[in-house]
């Protein structure tokens, strides 16, 4: 992998880190080697579930905006927006069922990701946020519905008012929070559970 994103397998588990201090800014390369590991897993059969977790002190600042700040040349922004998008369905078509573990803020693309897992842990600080509006952009609102009532994505979206992990837990978006200490191996044994089922009917499942 490249410089910010590891990976490995533990007894038919993978576990993605994003590693790149200081608040984990989600750039180009991390995207190319997310879409390429998620990819990568539809053709394996030694990985049974994926925790999608992080270093540091926050899950992710969502996409980074040094690399957004060249967004005004037109080029620049042709050749980015794919590699978003790949990202995205990258994770939407992977057959493996994923856990992803947040802490801290997760915002923005950060937190579109998570929403594309299929099961969320998060520590007790964690913050997630849509924060878009604040700078002029759009893009958040189709994330939230999937995870959200309307109304409550509405209101989340238009105000960039960030949720708490008790808030997403009582939508049913989060299902434990537990002290950041504990978040590693608290996804850790929901991937174990979903590891122990046949792998076909978890694909077929998953599919």
């Amino acid at each position: 992998m490249g410089e910010f994103v590891k990976f490995e397998v533990r007894d038919h588990i993978g576990i993605i880190t994003i590693d790149r201090p200081p608040v984990n800014a989600i750039c180009e390369s991390i995207r190319l080697d997310l879409t390429q590991i998620f990819n990568d897993l539809n053709k394996r059969t030694d990985v049974s579930c994926v925790i999608l977790r992080a270093e540091g002190r926050m899950f992710t600042a969502g996409h980074d905006l040094k690399e957004a700040g060249q967004s005004k040349d037109p080029d620049f922004r042709k050749r980015i927006n794919p590699t978003i998008d790949a990202s995205f369905r990258a994770l939407h078509r992977c057959r493996v069922p994923m856990v992803c573990a947040c802490h801290g803020h997760v915002i923005g693309m950060g937190f579109a990701y998570a929403s594309l897992c299929d099961v969320v842990v998060a520590s007790d600080d964690a913050l997630f946020n849509f924060p878009e509006i604040t700078v002029g952009t759009v893009g958040g609102p189709a994330w939230l519905l999937r995870i959200v009532p309307d109304k409550v994505a509405r209101y989340h979206f238009f105000t960039a008012t960030p949720f708490t992990a008790e808030e997403l837990k009582h939508w049913g978006v989060v299902h434990e929070i537990v002290p950041k200490e504990q978040l590693f191996d608290a996804a850790m044994a929901v991937a174990k559970k979903i590891a122990k089922q046949y792998p076909p009917a978890l694909w077929a499942s998953k599919m």
